[in-house]
């Protein structure tokens, strides 16, 4: 394979006038080249040195001698071609090996451990989908309103199975799920702007809910290939009833609570055919589930106070950690409640579904994009990857 020249030179021309960089299909058809020819000539173009700062501070220097000026000009037109030629060839080269490498890295036949399965565990909360944020009030920096929290909703599930099959295309039995939902789905009426700013009431809110919870599941169940989902539904601090939270009635006074019992009762009594689907909904704020050796622990997360300082949320939660331990040992912790993405061998805080708003702005929260927690869980080696299902639509 040799570097032609005119080809880089015509590509070179056709992004001055488009503005953009051409694509593989272009280039591979425009002049008749291979995947891994076209590849390379798309990283050389896109590679080039830029001289624009050099050319400037030449200009400044030799401002008042122009004669000068023509001379070293001309002299660094010529170093600039001769620099874009070399360049371009060390770049095409650099692409060939790049590309020969991802050709080779394509036999990889993974050989997974036949004996090994695998269970994910994922986690939905904080989406508040009765909550208006208004872009302005953020900085444009987020907008929320039903609409939108019925997409990421709907978003989730399907990206949730979407991850899963990638997982599975490497040859990983994901046999099991594990879908934690931690609360605070509907924002409701706990602070007086909610009840001046939100779109419904707590209680159309939770209807509202319900139906994108219950479809979500008959989603992953109709098409998700598990042996068995387990739902664990524990409730947030938003969906109470009262003006300050209780402990040993808060169960009584929590419309989510009422909203995944009613969930449950649907998938137990009305829907049919969901077989492989069951239900773990605590009167406590903490449930439990033994995976393989593992021992998970699923609450809200409003447990402890953030207390402020540069170590962000992860102190207070390192000690609220170390003292849970005392109570039940859990090899993993799952919370939501923060609106941040954490993942620790023996924490994780989910993500959120409304993102970025007024009140994160007020305490100085640094703006993080919807996101929801994923995690693969080996029968013979424990905890193994761990990334986030994002939520917007990108």
């Amino acid at each position: 394979m040799e570097f032609n020249q005119d080809i880089f030179l015509d590509l070179i021309y056709y992004i001055r006038q488009n503005q953009k960089i051409p694509s593989v299909d272009y280039i591979k058809k425009h002049y008749d080249l291979s995947d891994r020819t076209a590849n390379a000539y798309r990283f050389t173009v896109s590679n080039q040195i830029d001289l624009k700062r050099l050319l400037t501070n030449v200009e400044k220097q030799t401002r008042d001698t122009t004669a000068e000026k023509k001379i070293m000009l001309h002299e660094i037109k010529i170093l600039e071609k001769r620099n874009d030629g070399l360049q371009a060839r060390l770049d095409f080269l650099e692409a060939v090996d790049i590309w020969d490498t991802y050709e080779s890295s394509k036999l990889i036949i993974p050989t997974p451990n036949k004996k090994e399965e695998f269970t994910a565990i994922s986690t939905l909360s904080d989406t508040h989908i009765d909550e208006i944020v208004e872009p302005s009030t953020v900085n444009y920096l987020n907008e929320y309103n039903p609409t939108i929290a019925e997409e990421r909703v709907k978003r989730y599930f399907t990206r949730l199975l979407f991850v899963v099959n990638r997982y599975r295309t490497s040859g990983l039995k994901i046999k099991h799920l594990v879908l934690g939902i931690l609360g605070d789905m509907i924002s409701g009426y706990i602070h007086e702007e909610l009840m001046e700013n939100n779109s419904m009431s707590p209680t159309e809110a939770t209807i509202f809910a319900q139906n994108l919870i219950i479809n979500g599941i008959k989603f992953l169940s109709e098409n998700g290939e598990f042996d068995s989902i387990k739902v664990i539904m524990t409730r947030g601090n938003h969906g109470r009833n009262s003006k300050k939270k209780k402990y040993s009635t808060g169960y009584k006074n929590s419309y989510e609570w009422m909203m995944y019992t009613q969930i449950q009762k649907a998938f137990k009594e009305i829907l049919k055919g969901y077989n492989n689907v069951e239900f773990r909904i605590p009167t406590s704020e903490y449930a439990y589930a033994d995976i393989y050796h593992t021992v998970n622990s699923f609450s809200h997360g409003d447990h402890f106070n953030y207390r402020g300082g540069v170590g962000g949320v992860m102190v207070p939660m390192m000690n609220w950690l170390y003292k849970q331990n005392k109570v039940i040992p859990a090899d993993k912790r799952w919370i939501g409640h923060w609106h941040q993405y954490v993942s620790l061998p023996n924490g994780n805080i989910n993500g959120s579904g409304i993102g970025y708003n007024a009140f994160a702005m007020g305490v100085n929260a640094q703006p993080e994009v919807p996101k929801m927690q994923f995690q693969l869980v080996s029968s013979i080696k424990g905890y193994t990857a761990n990334e986030p299902i994002y939520l917007l639509d990108f």
